[in-house]
């Protein structure tokens, strides 16, 4: 795999025409490698604030999934897979393996079983049913959105799982979400997303041993780190 560095001086070499006879200093052509299609999910649409009224709005939109039919087994994949193993990196690396093989169902599901959360907690349920909707909604959430973030360098799902805790926990648990050092350097402004994202070669271990996903999705990169959350 080309590295980040050999990437942006392709780039760089593309705009300013080095090497290509533009400038008249060489007679010899570069051939350049062009750069890596951009995933599917790519043109499915984000809501435009983090507030519950335009994550609604999303659903309300004529041509995406309506919300009830989103949310019914959207996860189911990651429950079988939670019930099959014990291996918290069986289930971190069968995740990664979901996500990379479907983002634009996980890219619904997350905005789905967020929108879920949030309708259930303006609800009239009993504090103790809004924290055990938290706790498990959360812990489908932010490994999905850790997944946009080591597969497609897209920090957005992160930083809504993150906006929307904060304001959750305050009136749910009665406590104040911080973020680690290394949670905040990770949610710098990417300014494109997907500019170091590549679809390499891998085996899907995790999901052909438990039967789960689709198999004749391309296989999967290598990961980068996720950022942590810290209560």
């Amino acid at each position: 795999m080309k590295s980040k560095t050999q990437y942006l001086f392709g780039i760089l070499a593309l705009m300013t025409g080095v090497g290509m006879n533009i400038v008249g200093c060489s007679s010899t052509e570069m051939v350049s490698t062009p750069p890596p299609i951009p995933p599917a999910y790519t043109s499915v649409p984000h809501p435009l604030t983090h507030d519950t009224s335009d994550l609604s709005q999303l659903f309300r939109e004529a041509n995406n999934p309506k919300i009830n039919e989103m949310i019914k087994n959207c996860d189911g994949d990651y429950l079988k897979l939670n019930a099959l193993t014990q291996s918290k990196d069986e289930l971190h690396q069968g995740l990664l393996e979901l996500v990379k093989q479907d983002p634009v169902n996980y890219h619904w599901c997350f905005y789905g079983k967020l929108l879920e959360l949030e309708n259930t907690l303006s609800g009239e349920a009993f504090l103790d049913e809004k924290q055990k909707k938290v706790i498990s909604t959360y812990q489908f959430l932010v490994p999905v959105a850790q997944a946009f973030v080591s597969l497609f360098h897209d920090t957005r799902y992160l930083r809504v799982a993150i906006d929307r805790y904060k304001k959750t926990s305050s009136f749910v648990f009665f406590r104040k979400l911080e973020v680690t050092s290394m949670g905040a350097s990770e949610l710098v402004e990417i300014e494109k997303p997907f500019g170091l994202w590549r679809d390499e070669k891998s085996a899907f271990t995790v999901l052909e041993k438990y039967h789960l996903g689709h198999p004749s999705t391309p296989p999967l990169a290598e990961p980068s780190a996720a950022p942590s959350l810290e209560k």
